[in-house]
């Protein structure tokens, strides 16, 4: 078990514990989570008691949680696997009792999860936080997290943060700060031509070298690979071309319609970028009106993220990357893709 005590940030309370969550925690957590969320969070297992205990209970979670001097839960967060790709850690569900905030527990609990990822293995680590929630966004910044994707509108309207934000107007958007837990190089990355150059800028800022072909190649050798979710509690659907074959336009072509049928509100694509069909996939996704989002660190190369932006309509008041730069650049990039949202992508702001 990783216990933390003391004060690691100034003005964090020297009594606060953070450690490993255990399956009789779930109890706790899911009036935490209440009490910061109401029922809006996304993740519905949080307040479902005896669904979060089986998942703690066979490894799936492994969460933290704070306790107060009284071994009351003012805190907590989850790490598990990111979706179809087990390498990756994914943070998420970071929480902490409004009577508790401005101590430095979500900084405390990060780094007990990023502590907790090494144990596990994983190769690289990311979170998914809310451009609404400032807080969050802060809190994975200082431990060394880099913005790598921006997915507009991937979470339901309906989430609100009590004492910090109420539900906004439109489906709330999500940046994924990613981090490598040791220096990498890649063997060769088959990068889209157009996105050659924001690609390298967030390999750069990760740490991340790669050697990458000035071109791609026809995809050849078989049919493609690919599987496809339509995620209920999010309205989001998700894609992985894990190999590009000769029948690639058809096969993506079909899952966003089985998809969209299914009730997707957002499409998720994910390509392989060790894959030398990737920027051919590319080309034939933006056809069908998707437009890249950035990039994750897999184990064996870089997952390629786009996304289907038709039914976006961006407020950029509800955008805030801070002072982030490279949130900034990101941001923008993205955003000149879409129709209308130039000035947007350009413009964001901290609340």
């Amino acid at each position: 078990m990783i216990t933390t005590l003391g004060k690691p940030e100034s003005g964090a309370a020297e009594d606060i514990r953070i450690r490993h969550m255990q399956p009789d925690d779930a109890g706790s957590v899911t009036g935490l989570m209440r009490e910061v969320y109401g029922e809006t969070c996304p993740r519905r297992s949080v307040y479902d008691q005896v669904l979060l205990q089986k998942k703690v209970a066979g490894g799936e979670l492994r969460s933290a949680i704070a306790e107060g001097p009284k071994g009351t839960v003012i805190g907590y967060g989850a790490l598990s696997a990111y979706y179809g790709y087990p390498e990756i850690g994914l943070l998420g569900s970071l929480a902490v009792t409004p009577a508790s905030r401005g101590r430095g527990i979500g900084g405390m609990l990060t780094r007990h999860l990023v502590s907790s990822g090494r144990t596990a293995g994983y190769f690289a680590l990311t979170a998914g936080t809310f451009t609404s929630h400032p807080f969050s966004r802060k809190a994975i910044e200082r431990e060394g997290f880099i913005p790598t994707a921006i997915l507009f509108e991937s979470q339901p309207q309906a989430i609100s943060f009590m004492g910090i934000t109420r539900a906004t107007g439109q489906r709330e958007s999500v940046v994924f700060y990613s981090r490598i837990l040791a220096p990498k190089e890649y063997g060769y990355q088959y990068l889209p031509e157009r996105h050659r150059r924001i690609i390298g800028d967030i390999c750069r800022d990760l740490g991340v070298f790669i050697s990458a072909t000035e071109t791609g190649y026809f995809p050849v050798g078989g049919p493609s690979a690919i599987e496809y979710m339509f995620n209920q509690e999010t309205g989001a659907g998700l894609i992985w071309l894990r190999k590009a074959g000769y029948d690639y336009n058809e096969v993506l072509a079909m899952s966003v319609r089985m998809l969209r049928s299914a009730g997707a509100q957002v499409l998720r694509l994910h390509l392989n970028l060790n894959d030398p069909g990737s920027p051919s996939v590319v080309t034939a996704a933006e056809r069908l009106g998707f437009v890249f989002a950035g990039i994750l660190p897999a184990k064996d190369g870089l997952v390629l993220l786009m996304q289907d932006p038709r039914e976006i309509a961006i407020d950029r008041e509800q955008l805030c990357m801070g002072q982030n730069l490279a949130g900034q650049r990101l941001l923008a990039y993205i955003g000149s893709q879409i129709e209308g949202t130039c000035e947007t992508a350009q413009s964001p702001r901290d609340t």
